[in-house]
């Protein structure tokens, strides 16, 4: 049997759509519904023919398997219809909306204006992802009017907001903080977000859709590998600042019968990591040479070793106060006239690489560190707090700063020495 639909415009509900089969003629698209999937489900290929006062079959012996797999595509579909303006858009907002993640952004506001409140934050983490968030959202103040926004998705919210369709922004940031968001960008009808109790993410973000939609269909627009099960019932799924692994996955394993939209596809993160990590300022630790060129023993391939390990040890440690002090400053680079395009700032780079790559650079620093002499890692220890107490208080003082910046200068030429044990 083959199963024979007129698509045009007006007449899914027409008596012009029958089975072949079975003859009889009828009205309900559930009905249609019903018999294209057990057609597929039976293994009959099922055809679209468009027609104008009469329908025209196709009968088809031998279907190509490349194209037979692609009519099976509604096996399992909730909907045999394409997403209209008036199916809710359910949007993400971390990643999604802005281009930052506000549970980071807050921490980082706590850490620069109330960093002894951290101290609480494993125990509020013992109770749960969902509690930390909540006590974070308690006590941190994050600017959302200087969050970095993804511009083609946000084009896109408000063109589809003019055409009447319902935005809800739900997000596993705390409510507060996503109403506040909502209230901002404009587009929403609605915002929710995650409480004490739960955290509104993956599985716990589907349960609350179905529960305001019952069975109805709904697009979904995200941006991480926990939405996936979420664009496994979206009806319309919409991908923002995805990453290629992201993208990829979705086109394999969702139903190739629902629309998928890309938009702010990111450009690399690898780029935007080496930028961070502010390579040019290494040449301020050429210094380190200095005392091996000074003693004229700049052929002693030992000692030339070790000033190329200090030179190592030191690059790393600077890079790893640079993207503390870069986060640290989120607020008022994004408010500068150049340095709001540095990577943490723009949001070409995620605080959460930073939050990992900074220790973890600090570490590296002092491993490397550890094959030279103790008066070198005591040197270096002393710059890194240094540099430290710099980008936090330091350098708002006029003064002040042009003289630490200096010492800064002067460490340097002493780890060369400590590095090579000349004195």
């Amino acid at each position: 049997g083959v199963a024979v639909i007129d698509i045009r415009p007006g007449l899914v509900d027409s008596p012009m759509t029958r089975d072949v089969k079975k003859g009889p003629l009828f009205s309900s698209p559930e009905r249609v519904a019903r018999c294209i999937v057990t057609g597929i489900k039976k293994g009959r290929p099922t055809i679209y023919a468009p027609g104008y006062w009469r329908l025209v079959m196709f009968v088809v012996k031998a279907i190509p398997q490349k194209l037979f797999k692609r009519l099976r595509f509604l096996r399992g579909s909730p909907s045999l219809m394409p997403p209209t303006p008036t199916t809710p858009l359910f949007v993400d907002l971390d990643g999604t909306v802005l281009r930052s993640d506000l549970l980071f952004e807050s921490v980082l506001w706590l850490l620069r204006h109330k960093p002894w409140v951290l101290l609480l934050a494993p125990f509020w983490l013992m109770r749960g992802r969902a509690r930390l968030k909540f006590e974070v959202a308690n006590r941190a103040q994050p600017i959302i009017e200087s969050q970095p926004r993804n511009p083609e998705f946000d084009a896109f919210l408000r063109g589809e907001a003019e055409r009447g369709r319902d935005l809800i922004l739900i997000s596993a940031s705390d409510e507060r903080l996503t109403r506040l968001v909502a209230n901002h960008v404009g587009h929403f009808v609605d915002a929710i977000g995650s409480d004490e109790s739960t955290n509104l993410k993956g599985h716990n973000k589907l349960i609350r859709i179905r529960h305001l939609c019952g069975d109805s269909a709904f697009a979904y627009a995200g941006d991480s590998a926990a939405d996936l099960v979420i664009w496994q019932h979206a009806e319309q799924r919409i991908t923002v600042n995805a990453s290629k692994e992201i993208r990829t996955q979705l086109a394999n394993h969702q139903p190739v019968s629902r629309e998928t939209l890309h938009f702010d596809i990111p450009g690399s993160s690898l780029r935007a990591f080496w930028r961070a990590l502010r390579p040019h300022q290494w040449l301020k630790n050429s210094l380190l040479f200095l005392p091996l060129l000074l003693s004229h023993q700049a052929d002693d391939l030992p000692l030339l070793f070790a000033a190329c390990v200090g030179f190592i040890s030191f690059s790393l440690c600077a890079s790893s106060v640079y993207l503390l002090n870069d986060m640290l400053d989120l607020e008022s680079d994004r408010q500068h006239v150049s340095k709001h395009k540095r990577p943490f700032a723009s949001g070409d780079l995620s605080l959460r690489v930073g939050f990992v790559a900074a220790p973890l650079l600090l570490l590296a620093s002092f491993a490397i560190a550890a094959s030279l002499p103790a008066s070198f890692i005591l040197v270096l220890t002393a710059y890194w707090i240094t540099t430290l107490l710099y980008s936090l208080y330091i350098k708002s003082y006029f003064l002040l700063d042009a003289v630490v910046l200096a010492g800064l200068f002067t460490l340097r030429i002493v780890a060369g020495s400590a590095a090579i044990g000349v004195v």
